[in-house]
């Protein structure tokens, strides 16, 4: 019973505690709209009250307590009940407090002083209504701020637990790949020590290969596993006193054979410091180390300098290059885990991205700090600052036993992978002149794998020019035509993909086959390379037999189109030599054939002339019937030769006004169109344009005639103009008796009639062949609109050149 009493009570509490929270706000109390009302008049009563008892019935303070009275019902019951106690404390005042007693006459003072009441209630409604909007904007404003925060900390905790997993993984997978490199690494260094005398020269470079890269994998892994750990905390500097200036100097010499090879010239500026330094020495080898490695990497000419110094308690390492730089965008991010820098230009594209973020990690845990200033195609300069820690003790020392072999072994691993960056002459030896299976240029900013590849094609008969970035690759490409490109996608200075374009985009490259080369796994991947128009991809690691094969497919595959397109052009001369003679049989031919039909045309006039009197109708009849059919074939062989004619000829242009060879073909066929009863209409003014004026007046000749002949209603109409477009559009159109829609893919073609001749005066069938293929030789095209019974418009367009 006492639990009941007790949580009915604390309810109670919580809403009277959320009542007075919302009144605060400015939110109102929550109830019905009628009690809202009920309790301001109650609040009304409470006021009027209250005047009575603190001042006299008469008097000019009337509105006294009227005015909390409006602000409290308006705050608390919203903006209906305060109007309403409004409205009420002005009538009372007006007709109780201000003489005379309940009289409807009122005096100028007392207008103006309801009039001020009335509007200083209304603007303390309105003012409290804002509050109470704002308010509840605000609740909803806070309470989707305190959902974002929920949904903040919820991702931030999911990504934590993610980053943490990462750690991990990246710290059990890097365990568990050196167990295996170290058996790979045992067996081939005590293979290469016991065998020096036996191996060929072949297979200790193969088993050197595998040697090398064996060490870079597992230095690789090392540095995931030291930055996981890192990450972790589980990383302390094991700091000892050490002479840093003469540890330093020997660690930077270490890359004097590579400067040397490299053309860059190592300058080591490391004077004897005031007192021995307190640090991790394994940590401080990777610092420099990895500092020289990315410097070497990206200079090509000019110097590199490592210079140390002590200033303000502090030694202060600097490793300024005059190599490529670095964009300013660039540098706030350098220092961040797997960022690399997009398109640098180095001596090599391979890295994990996590090099620099290590450096900072390392000095980080030395107290100390690193920065970077550099300047894109004027170099960078590291500067690395970490404190004596004169807290160490013991002796100062170099290091000596295992850990200085371990050291040693780390140096130059680290250099003999640098060294690796650097051409050798050997690789790019023009190809010998005999080649048994083809020649293949491959290209990788990886030395080994240059080397590897070479290798395996050279073994299977391939002539190899290797090249170490896109560049030299296009170069070789360009100067021997090779028959396949093997390419990295992944190289300093020009990728693959953007040798892979500027090939395509050579017409003298641009059927040669490319395989594409890349670490990217994945479906995606693959498509990306195929979409970019390589002939292949292929994913690394891949095996010596699947190289072969592809290798073998792309250039047999090659050959065989190389075949079949000289196949093409060759039958493509062919029917072009076919269509030579055939234009020339038919202008002999046709040459030939108009002698006779000349002769038998001046014989018919002679008849006709000297001997018509003495021949009957049959035989009259029959000699006008001759001298059409003669007249018929004559155009017939023009038109002939006309087309023979068109293919070969040149076809000169100039700026011609089509509107004078309008006219000069109206007037040649001025007594043709009077006969055939036929109006011909200009719709507009015709442009200029570059073309031949002869060959368009024949165009032009061709469609008015076709328009006039075929046309048998009793007013004949041929309605010539163009639009305005670019280039314009040519228009010739009749109301004759149209086209059926089955024959107007087939009217242009040679010889082709549709109407029978007795009845629209015939046709050789060759005139709208020859239209248009005197439009197709101006560049342009025609095309025809008919309907069978109304009419047909022809269309045709130009080359649109303007003068």
């Amino acid at each position: 019973m006492w639990k009941g009493s007790r949580a009915a009570a604390d309810g109670q509490a919580l809403e009277t505690g959320g009542i007075a929270t919302s009144i605060l706000h400015g939110e109102g109390v929550p109830l019905a709209p009628w009690a809202g009302y009920v309790l301001a008049v109650a609040i009304f009563g409470a006021a009027l009250a209250a005047r009575f008892a603190m001042l006299p019935v008469e008097g000019g303070l009337g509105f006294l307590t009227f005015y909390p009275a409006v602000a409290l019902a308006a705050l608390l019951f919203g903006t209906g009940p305060g109007l309403l106690t409004m409205v009420l404390g002005a009538v009372t005042a007006l007709y109780i407090f201000m003489p005379p007693f309940w009289a409807f006459k009122l005096v100028f003072e007392q207008m103006l002083s309801v009039a001020t009441f009335s509007f200083s209630g209304a603007i303390i409604c309105f003012l409290t209504h804002q509050m109470r909007h704002h308010a509840e904007e605000l609740k909803s404003t806070m309470a989707a701020l305190q959902r974002r925060e929920s949904e903040l900390a919820r991702a931030n905790e999911r990504l934590q637990d993610l980053d943490r997993a990462k750690s991990e993984f990246f710290s059990n997978v890097s365990h568990e790949f050196r167990t295996p490199l170290t058996l790979m690494l045992g067996p081939l260094e005590n293979l290469l020590a016991e065998s020096a005398g036996t191996l060929s020269e072949e297979s200790r470079k193969t088993l050197e290969l595998a040697h090398r890269n064996a060490l870079r994998l597992l230095r690789l892994v090392n540095a995931l596993l030291d930055f996981s750990r890192m990450e972790a905390g589980r990383v302390r500097p094991n700091r000892e006193a050490t002479d840093l200036a003469a540890f330093t100097a020997e660690l930077a010499s270490h890359f004097s054979s590579a400067c040397t090879g490299g053309g860059v010239q190592l300058i080591v500026d490391c004077p004897p410091l005031p007192q021995a330094v307190g640090v991790d020495r394994a940590m401080w080898e990777k610092i420099v180390l990895n500092l020289l490695s990315n410097a070497f990497k990206f200079t090509f000419a000019g110097s590199i300098e490592v210079r140390l110094r002590d200033l303000d308690e502090q030694v202060v390492l600097t490793v300024r290059d005059t190599g490529t730089g670095i964009p300013r965008h660039e540098l706030p991010h350098l220092f961040e885990r797997f960022h690399r820098v997009e398109g640098a230009r180095g001596r090599s594209f391979e890295g994990t991205g996590i090099g620099l973020a290590l450096i900072h990690e390392l000095v980080r845990l030395h107290g100390g700090s690193v920065a970077v200033d550099s300047e894109q195609g004027c170099g960078s300069a590291f500067t690395v600052r970490v404190p004596f820690g004169t807290e160490c003790l013991g002796e100062t020392r170099l290091g000596d036993g295992a850990e200085e072999t371990a050291r040693h072994t780390s140096a130059n691993a680290i250099v003999s992978e640098a060294l690796r960056w650097l051409p050798e002459h050997a690789e790019t030896e023009t190809a010998p002149a005999t080649i048994a299976r083809g020649q293949v240029v491959v290209a990788d900013d990886n030395q080994d794998m240059r080397t590897y590849v070479t290798r395996l094609l050279e073994a299977a008969g391939y002539a190899v020019e290797a090249v170490g970035d896109g560049e030299a690759a296009l170069a070789a490409c360009r100067t021997h035509l090779p028959d396949l490109l093997l390419s990295d996608v992944m190289m300093p200075g020009l990728d693959g993909f953007g040798v892979l374009k500027r090939l395509r985009a050579d017409a003298a490259t641009a059927t040669l086959p490319v395989i594409l080369l890349s670490a990217r796994a994945g479906e995606e991947a693959k498509v990306e390379g195929l979409a970019a128009d390589a002939d292949d991809y292929l994913v690394k690691p891949f095996g010596a037999r699947e190289l072969i094969a592809r290798v073998d497919g792309a250039i047999r595959l090659a050959q065989l189109r190389r075949k079949a397109q000289e196949k093409l052009m060759h039958y493509m001369a062919e029917l072009e030599r076919s269509n030579r003679e055939l234009d020339d049989f038919a202008y002999i031919a046709s040459h030939d054939l108009k002698e006779p039909l000349r002769g038998l045309h001046n014989y018919a006039s002679i008849l006709r002339e000297d001997y018509e009197a003495c021949l009957d109708d049959e035989g009259r009849r029959c000699l006008e019937r001759m001298q059409r059919l003669v007249e018929r074939q004559t155009l017939l062989i023009d038109r002939l030769l006309a087309y023979s004619r068109l293919g070969s000829s040149k076809l000169d242009k100039e700026p011609v006004a089509l509107d004078h060879v309008l006219d000069e073909v109206a007037e040649d066929l001025r007594s043709f169109l009077s006969d055939q009863g036929v109006q011909l209409v200009r719709a507009t003014p015709l442009p200029t344009v570059r073309c031949n004026a002869l060959r368009v007046g024949e165009v032009f000749q061709n469609l008015i005639v076709n328009a006039a002949k075929y046309n048998d209603k009793p007013e004949k109409r041929v309605e010539i103009g163009c639009s305005g477009a670019a280039p314009p559009v040519f228009y010739v159109r009749d109301n004759g008796i149209g086209i059926a829609p089955q024959h107007q893919d087939s009217i242009f073609r040679i010889f082709k009639r549709l109407h029978e001749q007795d009845k629209f005066g015939g046709g050789t069938g060759a005139g709208l062949t020859i239209v248009k293929k005197i439009v197709e030789r101006h560049g342009g095209r025609i095309w025809l609109e008919s309907t069978p019974g109304e009419g047909t418009t022809f269309y045709f367009t130009l080359s649109g050149e303007t003068p």
